[in-house]
């Protein structure tokens, strides 16, 4: 399987900038507060090629690093510190080039120039509360997703009306991915189709879309305890990571040696060995609970207890 690749590295040429949430007249501000370069050149298009899944993440909090549409899948916007994780990690959302969003900017101004919204004093930043309303509309957009891949049919209320639930994705994509253009090249020994956006949310929201065209995208981490969004390197992945999957074997296997201990137990005329075979058997690949392993036992079983 392969994925779209967002290259950082082609919209800040040289040290990246670091962040952090500022005030200003009672605007809270993602500002720009250091740069190692101050000569590094800033671009306006964002790089977007294919590359192959390598490996899972370790953990679920290692997704961040994957890419920016996974790690903005699982962005917890109540949260400064994961925001700021997320900025330092990928960047502003370039949200001065989306045009659905740079309208909403007057409403949240409260006296501040618009030039001042996205620079100050040479310092790139956006404000909190729209690259919240940012993070929580794709997220959003992911659950409309989830739903239509559910049930083709939904129906849902939207912005007033009861309206079908493509209709909604198409528009929410659509007002972002726009101006997105693709670009042909050549590596020397193949060509290779490249796509270009002027914001980073430009790039999700694209790769999203194409996840639509493609019948594939993020599935959600079938760890009761984790549910985080990720990026299959298969389509037979059910976990966010090694971490998740190790778990889940290790959940899976102290059940089973529960159900062995306890069958045997209950069943002394039976030999271990095909208890422990039974078991593994059964319950190896649908990972059932001790209660569901038991009661499929005693169906095969019944007559010998």
């Amino acid at each position: 399987m392969k994925k779209l690749i967002y290259n950082r590295d082609q919209i800040h040429k040289g040290p990246r900038a670091r962040f952090k949430i500022v005030n200003e007249k009672g605007v809270e501000f993602i500002e720009e507060v250091s740069l190692e370069d101050h000569n590094s050149e800033v671009t306006d298009n964002n790089l977007i090629s294919y590359k192959g899944i390598n490996k899972m993440p370790y953990s679920p909090a290692d997704n961040i690093y994957d890419s920016p549409k996974v790690a903005l899948a699982n962005l917890d916007w109540n949260n400064s510190d994961e925001i700021i994780l997320f900025v330092n990690t990928w960047g502003l959302l370039g949200l001065r080039n989306v045009t659905v969003y740079e309208k909403k900017t007057h409403e949240q101004r409260k006296g501040i120039p618009y030039i001042s919204l996205f620079k100050a004093f040479g310092r790139r930043r956006e404000p909190l509360e729209l690259f919240k309303d940012a993070v929580k509309d794709f997220q959003t957009l992911l659950n409309y997703k989830n739903l239509w891949e559910t049930n083709k049919d939904t129906t849902i209320k939207y912005k007033g009306s009861v309206t079908s639930i493509h209709s909604v994705i198409k528009q929410m994509l659509g007002d972002v991915i726009d101006d997105a253009k693709p670009k042909l090249t050549y590596n020397g020994n193949s060509f290779e189709i490249s796509l270009f956006n002027n914001s980073l949310l430009g790039f999700v929201y694209l790769d999203t879309a194409l996840d639509l065209d493609r019948g594939i995208g993020l599935k959600i981490c079938s760890r009761e305890n984790c549910k985080k969004y990720f990026e299959p390197n298969r389509l037979d992945n059910k976990y966010c990571s090694d971490l998740c999957t190790y778990a889940v074997r290790q959940k899976n296997k102290r059940i089973r040696d529960k159900a062995i201990k306890e069958l045997i137990q209950e069943y002394p005329t039976i030999l271990k060995g095909e208890i422990e075979r039974f078991v593994k058997d059964s319950a190896l690949k649908k990972h059932l609970s001790l209660k569901e392993i038991k009661e499929l036992f005693y169906n095969n079983y019944k007559e010998r207890k």
